[in-house]
């Protein structure tokens, strides 16, 4: 009886120790990529002048002439004033899906700022115009997410990108290390197929066969079952899988890895 329980153990251990290896490292994904849009007027990955990273807490969006600053998402003002730093600068509090983010929008121009402390503002509302106020160069707009809320060491910072870039369909940016999902496709009578490429150079083989993905229905929350990425497409380093005869809906992507993974993936409906 002894030695039965033992190899019970030892095959109970071993089976955790699988559950956990092919579950993935990504927590449970709760921020639509809709949550947050991008806080300037036209504004889109190719206008940034600067990424998150190092002692850079945020992405820098540079465009000319006269161009909004909107709030990315709907909230409270939690601070609008001037710093040597920041320049003219809007914080604002969120609450989305029951997780609490702040964000910043500095250098903004000279007098520009048109809320207070304590105003609601609706998601794409007006908060003052991309200037070059404070620890500045040039005319940009300073950018930073944060979760639960800033800090004065910014250790809470997140990277803007995932949550801003992914909307629908094209080539789009993931990480599974965060809780942003990993992009967005929409379907139609016409078009109920889904096809999912990883971007070419982003990751080896070893680590693409790895991978896998399912699409989570944005109005109801209901999800296919995971797919794994398939072998290479046309003899180069792309992987791909795909989904058909989808409902006509708009889908989240879901990617799980067992290791944190950072690229893009390409997405069509057809």
């Amino acid at each position: 009886m002894g030695k039965a329980n033992r190899v019970f153990r030892i095959m109970f251990v071993l089976s955790l120790l699988l559950t956990g290896l092919f579950a993935g490292s990504s927590a449970e994904k709760v921020s639509a990529a809709s949550d947050f849009i991008w806080p300037c007027e036209a504004c889109s990955a190719s206008d940034i002048t600067q990424y998150y990273g190092g002692n850079h807490y945020g992405i820098d969006l540079a465009r000319g002439g006269t161009v909004a600053i909107n709030a990315t998402a709907a909230g409270t003002v939690s601070r609008s004033y001037y710093s040597d730093s920041y320049g003219e600068v809007v914080f604002i509090k969120h609450t989305i899906n029951g997780i609490s983010y702040e964000t910043v929008y500095a250098h903004m121009r000279s007098g520009s700022r048109t809320v207070n402390v304590g105003d609601p503002v609706a998601q794409g509302q007006l908060l003052g115009y991309m200037g070059s106020t404070g620890d500045s160069t040039g005319q940009h707009l300073h950018f930073e997410l944060h979760s639960p809320a800033w800090n004065i060491s910014k250790s809470d910072s997140l990277d803007p990108l995932p949550y801003l870039e992914n909307n629908n369909g094209g080539r789009q940016w993931f990480s599974t290390g965060d809780t942003a999902w990993d992009g967005r496709i929409t379907t139609t009578s016409s078009k109920s197929n889904v096809d999912i490429t990883l971007d070419q150079g982003d990751f080896s083989a070893n680590e693409a066969e790895q991978m896998r993905v399912r699409l989570c229905s944005t109005s109801t929350g209901n999800c296919t079952e995971y797919q794994y990425f398939g072998g290479p497409v046309q003899s180069n380093n792309r992987f791909n899988t795909y989904f058909t005869n989808m409902k006509p809906a708009t889908y989240n992507l879901d990617i799980r890895a067992p290791f944190t993974a950072v690229g893009h993936v390409i997405v069509n409906a057809y």
